[in-house]
């Protein structure tokens, strides 16, 4: 990144203390190299190992997430082994996870401003913070928010 858009960018958030980075799209693509819909079908199978129906829409849906909710049906032993199918999808995912051009820029400039970053994502903790350690990039984010267990008292988990 050039000196030019650098100052642009501090320009942008001089008021802010803090720039929150959805992980997905602005820090990299996570399913690049596993693509969403393959997840998907991994989790449609193992609901279907698990006794739970799987009906014409969660049939043609690509969205891992949306069969994580799907999960619900078979109750709380299903909720469990799907979230870690899922978890494990993610995991794997983020090995071959293409980083967005510009990102580390972003980040850089957000952290020489003297700001804080967090990165924010309905992935699972784990994912993130490992695409962040393998990028060498977790001790230049100061907050992670993203989604944790079925059994969690509440949705997201946070470090930092």
């Amino acid at each position: 990144m050039t000196t030019v858009p650098r100052v642009q960018l501090s320009d942008l958030i001089a008021s802010t203390s803090l720039v929150m980075l959805d992980f997905d799209g602005p820090v990299c693509s996570v399913f690049a190299g596993l693509p969403a819909p393959e997840v998907a079908g991994r989790l449609r199978r193992e609901l279907r190992r698990l006794g739970v129906r799987v009906d014409e829409k969660p049939e043609r849906v690509g969205d891992p997430l949306s069969i994580y909710r799907h999960s619900r049906e078979g109750g709380p032993v299903v909720v469990h082994a799907i979230y870690e199918a899922l978890v494990a999808a993610e995991l794997e995912a983020v090995t071959t996870a293409t980083p967005t051009p510009g990102a580390v820029d972003v980040i850089e400039a957000v952290r020489e401003s003297g700001r804080r970053v967090a990165v924010v994502s309905n992935n699972a903790a784990d994912a993130v913070a490992k695409y962040l350690r393998t990028h060498d990039l977790l001790d230049s984010i100061d907050h992670i928010a993203a989604r944790r267990g079925p059994n969690s008292p509440t949705s997201f988990a946070t470090h930092g």
